[in-house]
């Protein structure tokens, strides 16, 4: 989907649609853990991810779109969100280091 598509992205009624929650159950997320959503678009996931990992570790969102990448990186400043970073992908790669993740996704 493209970035116009955000605000559907993050449509309350998504969580129960989709039931986001037994992805992340599934994950087995630990505090400390360094997780990777690949594809992350409005980080939809990065707040129950967040609460798993932290109080050290990290939540990496990456997205291949500009403007995704443009709109969550100003939200994560707006919010001063601890232990997230926004990652710009490319159409090859993902831009992450490799072997550096306990857990990824590709939302």
């Amino acid at each position: 989907m493209g970035w116009q598509g955000a605000p559907w992205l993050d449509r309350p009624e998504r969580i129960n649609e989709e039931r986001t929650d037994q992805l992340i159950c599934l994950l087995d997320l630990k505090p400390g853990m360094l997780v990777a959503d690949i594809g992350a678009g409005t980080g939809r996931l990065r707040v129950q991810m967040l609460d798993r990992v932290r109080p050290d570790g990290q939540v990496w969102a990456v997205d291949v779109q500009p403007e995704m990448v443009t709109k969550r990186q100003a939200l994560a400043k707006k919010t001063a969100e601890s232990g997230f970073r926004v990652v710009q992908s490319s159409k090859i790669s993902p831009n992450l280091p490799l072997g550096a993740f306990d857990r990824a996704v590709n939302t």
